[in-house]
Order: C-alpha cells, then sequence, then structure tokens
C-alpha cells in the first residue's frame, strides 16, 4: 500500500503572497500490516502528516515528545492509532519504545528528529526488536551541539562520501 505525499496548508503570512506547505514524503511498503512513529518536536509536522495519511483501520503506536504537555495538539487519523505523548527529556522517547507491547506481523517504522535520538530509536528497534533495517526509515533532523549550518555541512558532507545512512545503519546495527 502506498500513501501520497501530504500537504498542509497554512493561510499566507501577513504580507505575502503564498500559502507556507509543508509536505512529507511517506510510502507504506506492501506487507506492512502495522507502523510506528517516534518523533520529537521538530518532526511534529512531518509526524502529524503521516498518520493523516494512514488507511482507516491500521494498526499504528505512535510517541511523540514535546517540550511541554501544552505544546500537544489534536492529531486526525483514520487509522488505528495508539498516540504517547512524552513531555521532558528525550530519552523518554527510547524507554517508551524499549517498554511498549508491539503487535507481531510485519512492522514499518518511522523515526525523526533529533539524530541521536533517532539512531537509539533505530537501533532498539533493529537490534533489540530485530526489525528489518529496511523496515525502519530514520531521519536526523538536528544534533545536539550543533548549529544549523554545522548540522547542515556535515550532513551534506556525509552524503557527498556515500555515508549517509549507511554509517547510521553500521553503528545502529553493531
Amino acid at each position: 500500500m502506498t500513501t501520497e505525499p501530504t500537504t498542509q496548508t497554512a493561510e499566507p503570512a501577513p504580507g505575502a503572497t503564498e500559502p507556507f506547505r509543508t509536505g512529507v514524503r511517506f510510502r507504506l511498503p506492501e506487507g506492512a500490516d502495522h507502523v510506528i512513529v517516534a518523533a520529537d518536536e521538530t518532526a511534529l509536522p512531518a509526524a502529524a502528516a503521516i498518520l493523516e495519511s494512514l488507511p482507516a483501520g491500521l494498526p499504528v503506536k505512535a510517541w511523540i515528545r514535546v517540550p511541554h504537555a501544552d505544546d500537544a495538539i489534536a492529531l486526525h487519523t483514520a487509522a488505528d492509532a495508539e498516540i504517547t505523548w512524552l513531555t521532558g527529556p528525550a530519552a523518554g522517547v527510547v524507554d517508551a519504545l524499549r517498554a511498549a507491547d508491539l503487535p507481531a506481523g510485519t512492522p514499518y517504522a518511522w523515526l525523526a528528529g533529533e539524530a541521536g535520538l533517532v539512531r537509539e530509536l533505530r537501533r532498539q528497534l533493529v537490534r533489540g526488536r530485530k526489525f528489518d533495517r529496511d523496515a525502519v526509515v530514520f531521519t536526523g533532523y538536528w544534533r545536539r551541539g550543533a548549529s544549523e549550518d554545522q548540522f547542515r555541512y556535515e550532513s551534506e558532507a556525509a552524503a557527498d562520501d556515500g555515508a549517509a545512512g549507511a554509517d547510521d545503519a553500521a553503528a545502529a546495527d553493531g
């Protein structure tokens, strides 16, 4: 099953002529019978778009970390979603995933947020839960201690070396 890209549109900012659009590309593979979503606040718009795009009845477990309880928003989905909002340290997401009772079957996971958090979440699924590496999609949006420019430079350099994803996969797997 494939879900098409979902775009959320907001009203144009004062003085702007075009609305602001956010989009995320998410493809649910054939045979996946449940979805795992784990994200921090920087990935919340993408997580919301993914949840909204999922088909009715699909089992989903989602953990979203936000700084404050007031930052939790209403999320819309036709999926059979269990969404857990976590506040406080990002490690809470890793602990929640580690303790979770996940359904049997063929999973598909989408992980996004701070690069160290995402790496640890992926490691937990691939090593700890024995998920197929190809069933875990991950994106580090930022890295603790790095400026945006520094993080972008490091990410582009890794991609230029052909190491984007490969180094994380090797680190996550062993």
